[in-house]
């Protein structure tokens, strides 16, 4: 699960469906959504409206009834297959996407965080593979290829092959450089040559 993505109770999710399916819920001071967006503090209440609460998507609007974001869901979290899971619709006509696959941010034919401005540039864009950020692994790979997003099929499967040798010799390199073998090796070494150096003290006294 994504470090950052709190995982949601079914209650937080669909919370209390009334006769209309809306669903209400009120703002709390403070309150992050799992995109980190912040929820506003106030008696004003977000509807979040699904013709049913268990089907996606479900559909958050704002007080004055401005789209505010969408999300698609599987039984264990944020999870969608052709598309983004979770879209924030910003007031000023730029909006966030996030590409999540069993509520673990995932995309290998593109970016899996974008942020779109309302001219339809790209802000920023990561790529995450199976919950780890390969940003830096993509960024080099499109420029070597000059391949454009969203890539083919062989450049998906170039890359994806890469992020993952990428990934599995920077988690060797972090497992060779852990200090506990050596900690562990010096403590060794001591307990042999610390009765030769008390032999040699007694027998030189």
């Amino acid at each position: 699960m994504d470090r950052d993505a709190e995982q949601i109770s079914d209650r937080k999710r669909y919370g209390e469906a009334g006769n209309d399916n809306v669903l209400y819920f009120p703002h709390r001071e403070g309150m992050r959504g799992v995109a980190g967006d912040a929820c506003g503090a106030g008696p004003q209440e977000d509807r979040y409206v699904s013709g049913n609460p268990l089907d996606p998507p479900l559909t958050v609007y704002r007080p004055d009834g401005t789209l505010k974001s969408e999300w698609w869901f599987s039984a264990d979290g944020a999870h969608r297959i052709d598309g983004p899971a979770y879209v924030r619709h910003n007031r000023d006509g730029s909006r966030i996407e996030h590409w999540y696959l069993h509520h673990r941010r995932h995309r290998t034919s593109g970016p899996a965080v974008i942020e779109w401005t309302k001219d339809g540039g790209v802000r920023r864009a990561q790529w995450w593979i199976g919950g780890k950020e390969v940003t830096d692994i993509a960024e080099s790979f499109l420029a070597e290829a000059e391949a454009p997003w969203p890539l083919d099929t062989t450049n998906e499967s170039t890359l994806l092959r890469r992020c993952v040798g990428e990934l599995r010799s920077r988690r060797q390199s972090d497992e060779i450089m852990r200090p506990e073998p050596i900690v562990v090796g010096v403590c060794l070494a001591s307990l042999f040559w610390l009765p030769v150096v008390l032999t040699v003290a007694l027998l030189w006294a």
